[in-house]
C-alpha cells in the first residue's frame, strides 16, 4: 500500500545529549532550581515524543508488511456435515501458506456448530442473498441444497468486494464444495503463467448431458472453479447484482435441460451460470482445467458415498509444486 513518510520527530536526548565533560558547569547552589524544573519539564516532554515517534512507525511498518494472499479459497458448506466439513478443510488448509485465506461460506448455526473447527467462517442468510428476502423453488421454500446455490455467487461477490476494500485482493479464488480436495500449492504451480495484474483468467472442468442445447455447457463446480483476482474483481463490483438476481431467477423457476436428471438440478445450479455471466466480462477467458496437467482438485461426492480427504488423495497424487517459469507455462 502506498504510505506516506514518518514525520520528522524531534531528536531524542539519548541522540543530543553532550557528555559530561562537555555541559557547562552550573554557576551557583541558587541558580539550580529553575534549570533542574526545566531540564525536567524538557525531559518528559522529549520522552512523550519520542517514545511516541517509536512505537508509530514500528506499528505502521507492521501493517505494511503484511503480505497479501496468493489465493482465497471459498467453500460453501452447511450446520449438519461439520466434521466432515472440518475433516476436508484440514487437509487443504495443509498445502497452503500462512498468508492464503480460506473461509467457509456457511448457512446461520454453522458458526456455533463448528464450535471453533471451521475457518473464516461466514454465515449467508436468504435475508442478506436473496433481494425478496426468501430462497423460493416453484412456488416452494427452498431446500438447503438450493439455498447453497447462492451462497456460491453471494459469498464471492462479498468477499471480492471486501478484499477491494481492504487492498488485499488476492491473485486467486477458488470457490469450491465442502467436499472438495484441492493440493493448492500445485494447483497455483499449474496457473504460474497467470493471473497477474489485470489478467481475466479463470479455470474449470467443463461438462455438459444429453439433452442440453449445442454448445450448451457449464463446469464441473465440484471440481473448483478457479479465477483471477482481477476477475473476480469485475465480476463483483460491475455485475454482482446482476449475477445474483439471475441466479436467484433461475432457483425460482427455470427447467432442467437434461434428459437424464433426477434430482431436476440442471438449470439452476450455480455451475450452470458461469460460461453466461462470463460473457459480460469483455476479455474474460476460461480454459479447460484438463490441459493444466495432473488433476490437482478432486470432488470426494462424484461416486455413491463420499470419499475421506484421506481416501481422496490417491486421485490428486500427481499434483505436485514445480517451479514457476513465468509466462512460459501461458496458453493462448
Amino acid at each position: 500500500f502506498g504510505s506516506r513518510p514518518d514525520p520528522p520527530r524531534p531528536p531524542c536526548i539519548s541522540e543530543t545529549a553532550s557528555p559530561p565533560s562537555a555541559r557547562p558547569p552550573l554557576q551557583g547552589p541558587g541558580e539550580m532550581a529553575r534549570p533542574r524544573a526545566l531540564l525536567g519539564a524538557l525531559a518528559a516532554l522529549l520522552h512523550a515524543v519520542c517514545g511516541a515517534a517509536f512505537v508509530m512507525p514500528i506499528k505502521h511498518r507492521l501493517e505494511v508488511a503484511a503480505p497479501r494472499p496468493r489465493i482465497h479459497v471459498l467453500t460453501v458448506a452447511g450446520a449438519k456435515n461439520v466434521n466432515y466439513t472440518a475433516s476436508v478443510q484440514e487437509a487443504v488448509l495443509a498445502t497452503m501458506s500462512p498468508a492464503d485465506r480460506y473461509t467457509t461460506l456457511c448457512e446461520p448455526g454453522c458458526a456455533t456448530a463448528g464450535a471453533g473447527r471451521l475457518r473464516g467462517v461466514v454465515e449467508v442468510s436468504p435475508e442478506e442473498a436473496f433481494t425478496d428476502g426468501r430462497c423460493a423453488r416453484k412456488g416452494y421454500d427452498c431446500t438447503g441444497y438450493e439455498l447453497a446455490q447462492m451462497r456460491f455467487v453471494y459469498g464471492l461477490v462479498l468477499e471480492a468486494k471486501a478484499a477491494l476494500r481492504d487492498g488485499a485482493l488476492p491473485d486467486w479464488y477458488l470457490l469450491k464444495d465442502d467436499d472438495t480436495l484441492v493440493d493448492v500449492e500445485g494447483l497455483l504451480s499449474q496457473v504460474c503463467g497467470y493471473g497477474g495484474a489485470g489478467d481475466l483468467a479463470s479455470f474449470a472442468y467443463p461438462i455438459s448431458c444429453p439433452g442440453a442445447a449445442a454448445g450448451r455447457f457449464w463446469i464441473a463446480g465440484g471440481r473448483g472453479w478457479l479465477l483471477s483476482g482481477a476477475l473476480a474483481a469485475r465480476l463483483a463490483t460491475e455485475h454482482g447484482d446482476e449475477w445474483l438476481r439471475l441466479e436467484a431467477d433461475r432457483i425460482r423457476s427455470s427447467d432442467p435441460y437434461c434428459l437424464v436428471d433426477p434430482r431436476q438440478q440442471s438449470g439452476y445450479t450455480w455451475d450452470s451460470q458461469v460460461v453466461e455471466v462470463l460473457g459480460w466480462v469483455p476479455g474474460a477467458r476460461l480454459y479447460d482445467a484438463n490441459d493444466l496437467g495432473p488433476p490437482c482438485t478432486w470432488h470426494l461426492g462424484d461416486g455413491l458415498s463420499k470419499l475421506s480427504a484421506e481416501a481422496g488423495r490417491r486421485f490428486i497424487a500427481g499434483c505436485a509444486a514445480a517451479p514457476c517459469d513465468g509466462a512460459a507455462k501461458r496458453r493462448s
